[in-house]
């Protein structure tokens, strides 16, 4: 496999808009050879601010529940399976393009008067 993706992602103002972060999922860093140790050092430091993040929440889900986010707003995870029977979760995605242009739709049928805004990352909520 062959993922070619910068971790962090900078628009015109040099502010943050994505990241990308997949530990297994991850191959020789495109850095310049004086860069690599400290690559790695910034890097086991960003997988320490991860795992340790104090505002992680745990939702167990029951038969039948359903959960959406943004994938590119929002760090997620699966803990691993540990129960006897099947597990079976199954993703969904949509266009940001498509979800944005329904919402305005609903906005204007509904009349509710809310904006459909920006949330900075090309995606919108």
């Amino acid at each position: 496999m062959v993922y070619r993706r910068p971790l962090i992602s900078l628009n015109d103002e040099k502010r943050v808009i994505n990241i990308t972060w997949h530990e297994h999922q991850f191959g020789p860093p495109l850095v310049q050879q004086n860069n690599v140790e400290e690559f790695y050092l910034a890097y086991q430091l960003f997988a320490r601010a991860i795992n340790d993040f104090p505002y992680r929440r745990v939702v167990r889900l029951r038969k039948s529940d359903m959960i959406c986010f943004n994938n590119r707003r929002l760090a997620h995870a699966r803990n691993a399976f540990t129960g006897k029977g099947e597990r079976h979760l199954q993703g969904g995605y949509i266009n940001s393009d498509d979800f944005k242009s329904k919402l305005m739709y609903l906005s204007q049928k509904l009349d509710d008067g809310k904006p459909v805004c920006h949330v900075g990352n090309t995606d919108w909520t």
